[in-house]
């Protein structure tokens, strides 16, 4: 799929999806991280990327450096705690196949994933830092382009 489509899906409010194998597309994650991610396109209006979920580890607390997002669900199931700074669970609530979760500005959250779980992920504007990491000892400034699991160097 070509930069063109990704970026004209960026702007459309309800976007319907390419039919693409996204199995194959998929990167599997690392030992010890919670997903792979492939980066289908990226630009200073947002970034789609595609997760492949490792089951049973969750993503550090995190924000997303200011952006909105939307995660669709492609098979598998996602569960989702949102958090206060103070690592409180305020809110939990899981989707499944098919199903759209919506991230928002300020949104503090850790996610855990059922076995063989994809996800497609939009994220807009492109965060102009990294997300944040929110750990019992402080906050932690992950890195542009690193994703939402401590430590920064994969194990």
């Amino acid at each position: 799929m070509g930069a063109g489509m990704w970026s004209a899906l960026l702007h459309d409010p309800d976007p319907t999806l390419p039919a693409l194998d996204w199995q194959a597309l998929a990167t599997p994650p690392a030992p010890g991280e919670p997903y792979g991610r492939r980066i289908l396109h990226a630009e200073p209006a947002g970034e789609w990327l595609l997760m492949c979920w490792a089951p049973g580890i969750p993503t550090v607390p995190h924000d997303h450096g200011g952006a909105e997002g939307r995660i669709w669900v492609l098979q598998g199931r996602l569960l989702e705690h949102h958090l206060s700074t103070s690592l409180a669970v305020t809110a939990q609530r899981s989707a499944g196949a098919g199903e759209v979760m919506t991230v928002q500005t300020d949104t503090i959250h850790r996610v855990t994933a059922a076995p063989h779980t994809l996800s497609l992920h939009c994220y807009k504007p492109l965060a102009q830092r990294g997300m944040r990491a929110f750990t019992e000892q402080g906050v932690v400034l992950l890195p542009a382009g690193h994703g939402a699991w401590l430590p920064l160097e994969a194990p």
